[in-house]
């Protein structure tokens, strides 16, 4: 069974990687559209600068190996670009909490939304003067 990539294959060299994690960074992709941006502008970079086209699941791949690479134990360095994808990921993952929590919002309140509120205040007043005409 053959593990890696084929041979004769290129690998990401630095200047792949880096501006990979420039362009993540820039797009944010939280969803497959995201994630065709960021490929789409990875491959112009790629055609320009003679280097192999990549695949989204490869472009993936490669990201989220970065941001799941663990420090070595008493090594306090870490390489700048895993840094940065830990960073970016992070920065993706406050985005779509930030998203999610605001879903609910809508951007126009209908004109009675407090009419539920009085009717309650109405209920509750109608309550209290039933006990007081008990006393």
């Amino acid at each position: 069974m053959c593990k890696g990539r084929p041979q004769g294959a290129a690998g990401f060299s630095t200047d792949d990687v880096q501006t990979l994690l420039e362009l993540i960074d820039a797009h944010k992709p939280y969803g497959q559209n995201g994630w065709n941006r960021v490929c789409d502008a990875y491959n112009q970079y790629a055609v320009k600068n003679a280097r192999p086209k990549r695949d989204v699941h490869a472009l993936r791949q490669k990201y989220y190996r970065l941001v799941n690479t663990q420090k070595p134990t008493g090594d306090p360095n870490c390489p700048d670009t895993v840094r940065m994808a830990k960073r970016i990921d992070q920065d993706i993952e406050a985005q779509v909490h930030y998203v999610v929590l605001n879903d609910d919002v809508p951007d126009e309140l209908p004109d009675n939304w407090r009419a539920d509120e009085e009717a309650g205040s109405d209920v509750a007043d109608d309550a209290d003067a039933e006990l007081d005409d008990d006393t």
